[in-house]
């Protein structure tokens, strides 16, 4: 598996007074708008959260292609996240769940990718009780959850088998 942090680190020793002198050159060049961005850190969150929406505004084209690259290279993050809002919304997670068990959530989707491309076969998170079922509503919690077919998935709808 490929180190990351390994490589930059190794990357940064062998490169260090060339990176030193790009950034020196970088904030010389840019003085006006670090200053704007200081200035702007200082006043509080409020500042900087309208500087981050005015920066997305007018690079909109860069953060969705950012944003769909991200989705396709994390789809078990992505799907991990879209089914933590659902159920949320649905107001089906717990307030007592920990990191721990959201970490084993997360764990699921994760199963679920890695058996996709394993098999060739799509699989899906599926909750065993269902979050809107007609007799029964279960919670978004890890022992509510299993890796399964996606198409024994979509036959099962809203059923608890």
């Amino acid at each position: 598996m490929f180190d990351r942090k390994a490589w930059a680190k190794a990357y940064y020793a062998k490169n260090k007074e060339h990176l030193r002198d790009k950034q020196r050159e970088w904030e010389a060049a840019n003085q006006d708008s670090i200053a704007e961005r200081k200035r702007v850190q200082r006043s509080g969150n409020e500042a900087t959260a309208e500087m981050k929406k005015a920066w997305q505004q007018a690079n909109s084209a860069k953060v969705a292609e950012y944003n769909k690259k991200w989705k396709q290279a994390n789809r078990d993050r992505h799907n991990a996240l879209g089914a933590k809002r659902h159920a949320a919304k649905m107001n089906r997670t717990p307030p007592w769940l920990t990191k721990k068990h959201f970490t084993e959530i997360k764990e699921f989707y994760i199963m679920a990718k890695l058996m996709t491309e394993k098999t060739g076969v799509a699989h899906e998170v599926d909750h065993i009780v269902p979050l809107q079922g007609e007799t029964v509503s279960g919670l978004h919690v890890p022992w509510n959850l299993q890796v399964i077919k996606r198409s024994a998935n979509r036959a099962k709808r809203n059923h608890l088998s």
